[in-house]
């Protein structure tokens, strides 16, 4: 629904389409120089919820990567590498698959890896 002027009104925002993958990915808060290992529980084009080890606090920033499975006909596996902001965390054991927490993405970039494995960690920064 637009408004008098063609604007789009708080009506019209829909939430991104998100996507159920359990994809294993790593993560690290600036202040950390050591990863923490995790897994995806769903991703969208704005954001991510995902399990993992150690807690964050809402507003820490974070750094993840995730290495996407190789397609067929696909020569080499793709990297994503995100940053972006806690929004949201919840603590938990590990009988209930870690710590949950969400992220908004504030931006990433896509790595073509040449061995099909991660980048090695001072690619990151």
């Amino acid at each position: 629904m637009s408004d008098a002027i063609g604007g789009i009104t708080l009506i019209d925002k829909t939430r991104a389409q998100r996507f159920g993958l359990q994809i294993p990915l790593r993560y690290r808060t600036d202040s950390e120089g050591g990863w923490h290992e995790g897994t995806t529980s769903n991703i969208s084009r704005s954001g991510m919820l995902f399990h993992g080890e150690d807690w964050a606090a809402p507003r820490t920033r974070i750094e993840l990567t995730l290495l996407l499975p190789r397609r067929v006909g696909v020569e080499r596996a793709a990297e994503v590498i995100c940053r972006g902001m806690v929004t949201r965390s919840e603590r938990r054991g590990i009988e209930e698959g870690g710590h949950l927490m969400a992220i908004q993405i504030s931006h990433y970039r896509l790595v073509r890896s040449k061995n099909g494995r991660r980048l090695e960690d001072n690619d990151h920064r």
